[in-house]
């Protein structure tokens, strides 16, 4: 059986960096220690890759969807500050920090919930699927492909004209003011 690249989903002839889109999974392992192993299986259905990135409260992972082959993204509440990854890949909370941990897997929830209420509006990625596991709580959302605004301005010589940021700033505050009025900070 080939392998799979597990930053694009396609097949490997052979071990190490992708050809096809440079993911090498020996960087990954390096640059997120505490994060979920490229090819875990989420929910009996979601095969993670490559993380995507991390922050204050989680970790997003490129997957795939086994039931429909599609690429999505999967979004893990996973505060460092707060909790630690077991050997098995479950998240266990610190004991001065469960409270908190508790309260703010509620508000992923909130957050996942919401979100799903702006399904099809282009400029919010859509929320597919919703579940708990591995003792915190996930969602599944589209994954979109393209590059981050800050390698897009340094590609673009470190500056962009006032018409390219209306261009890309306008639709974005547009949909943070709609996110807003439900309630959602992002």
């Amino acid at each position: 059986m080939a392998e799979i690249c597990f930053g694009c989903f396609n097949p490997l002839k052979s071990a190490g960096a992708c050809p096809n889109c440079g993911y090498d999974p020996a960087e990954d392992i390096g640059k997120y220690p505490s994060a979920l192993r490229p090819s875990a299986l989420l929910n009996g259905r979601y095969v993670l890759g490559r993380v995507m990135g991390q922050g204050g409260f989680g970790i997003t992972y490129a997957a795939q969807d086994l039931k429909t082959g599609e690429r999505v993204a999967v979004k893990e509440y996973f505060p460092a500050y707060m909790a630690s990854r077991e050997a098995d890949g479950s998240i266990s909370a610190f004991s001065n920090q469960a409270a908190n941990f508790e309260h703010g897997k509620e508000r992923f929830l909130e957050e996942a919930n919401a979100l799903v209420e702006f399904r099809n509006n282009p400029y919010i990625v859509n929320v597919y699927d919703l579940f708990q596991a591995n003792g915190t709580v996930y969602f599944v959302m589209e994954y979109v492909q393209g590059r981050n605004l800050k390698s897009y301005v340094k590609m673009m010589g470190g500056r962009l004209g006032e018409d390219a940021v209306n261009h890309i700033l306008l639709p974005i505050m547009e949909a943070l003011e709609d996110v807003h009025s439900k309630g959602l900070v992002h």
